[in-house]
């Protein structure tokens, strides 16, 4: 039987840490937590009833790009295998849940998040400029209307097929 591929909804606890192995692999480890929270009708205010704690491995270039993104107390989405660490220590067996991690993303619940490309670019201009220049009485000015310098590599996408249910997408 195959070990579990979940998806947590959680917070980062402290900051990353990412190494490099001898072969140059990148390999990046933090903690986060899942909260369930309750509002309490005697005080109103919102407390944490039960937590899930595990710590996050990520590899290769998924640990390079997600270092550059995740910081302390970021809410965070990640997809992995979930997997239990087990080790001795001073003659006792313990263990604890680790998540191997396939695909992270920020948690937009609370706030936005700008997009950037591996070259550090933004690829689109967030709601709240377009909001405030719709609000001010005209669209704000079309900052991604430039081309981009011919020295950029472009991704050349293959000719859509007639099976290709993406085709419309274009």
């Amino acid at each position: 039987m195959a070990v579990p591929v979940i998806t947590i909804e959680g917070r980062v606890i402290g900051e990353p840490k990412l190494k490099f192995n001898d072969a140059g692999n990148a390999s990046m480890m933090f903690r986060m937590v899942a909260s369930d929270r309750k509002r309490n009708e005697a005080t109103g205010k919102w407390e944490d009833t039960e937590n899930f704690w595990v710590t996050v491995r990520v590899f290769r270039d998924l640990a390079v790009h997600a270092m550059d993104t995740i910081r302390d107390r970021d809410e965070v989405i990640v997809v992995g295998k979930l997997v239990t660490k087990e080790w001795e220590d001073k003659g006792e067996k313990k263990s604890a849940p680790q998540l191997y991690a396939w695909s992270i993303g920020p948690s937009l619940q609370f706030g936005a998040r700008p997009h950037s490309d591996a070259a550090g670019r933004e690829q689109r201009p967030s709601a709240q400029v377009q909001r405030s220049g719709a609000q001010a009485g005209g669209p704000p000015e079309d900052q991604w209307s430039t081309p981009a310098p011919s020295n950029t590599p472009r991704v050349q996408r293959p000719a859509p097929t007639s099976n290709d249910p993406l085709a419309a997408w274009d």
